[in-house]
């Protein structure tokens, strides 16, 4: 049984949870080039994570789009939550910020996942939508009947939200 303490935000955490989240953040630190910036990331309280995703194609390569990383207690065993913080024209990511992404689903996710493929993997996907688990149905189907529509409005609404990099 591991040993559980309270956080000063009342979390509990575990050394074995705080230890691979280090790991996690340790391993992206020494990574040179990533399709994300982390964004704060407090490792006192290691089950937050603010990042700033990075797409490399357009139209999402305008700007940069905040994403907030929640880890659960049961962190790797359990896949991290993910919200969208800045608003993105995406069939995979609702107006409130919710992302379909089959990665961190409970079917999918796999202790040995890391945090820096989630991050990779998230990018990618604002450039190559996963229209199979589209929350947005109407952009889905945009991005498949008319792609040139889908990238025009995209790319209107990355210059209105998008966060200057």
């Amino acid at each position: 049984m591991l040993n559980e303490s309270m956080a000063s935000d009342g979390v509990a955490e575990s050394p074995f949870e705080n230890s691979r989240l280090k790991r996690d953040l340790i391993n992206i630190e020494r990574i040179k080039e990533k399709k994300y910036a982390l964004n704060g990331v407090d490792e006192a309280h290691l089950n937050r994570w603010n990042v700033i995703l990075l797409p490399d194609k357009p139209p999402f390569n305008v700007g940069g789009y905040k994403v907030e990383l929640e880890f659960p207690k049961a962190f790797p065993f359990e896949a991290p939550k993910i919200r969208f913080i800045t608003k993105v024209y995406h069939p995979n990511v609702s107006e409130s910020g919710e992302v379909q992404f089959p990665m961190i689903s409970a079917q999918n996710w796999k202790p040995a996942i890391t945090v820096d493929q989630v991050l990779t993997a998230l990018s990618d996907m604002l450039c190559a939508p996963l229209l199979g688990c589209a929350l947005r149905k109407d952009i889905a189907d945009l991005y498949i009947s008319d792609p040139a529509k889908f990238e025009q409005n995209a790319a209107e609404f990355c210059k209105q939200h998008a966060e200057k990099i």
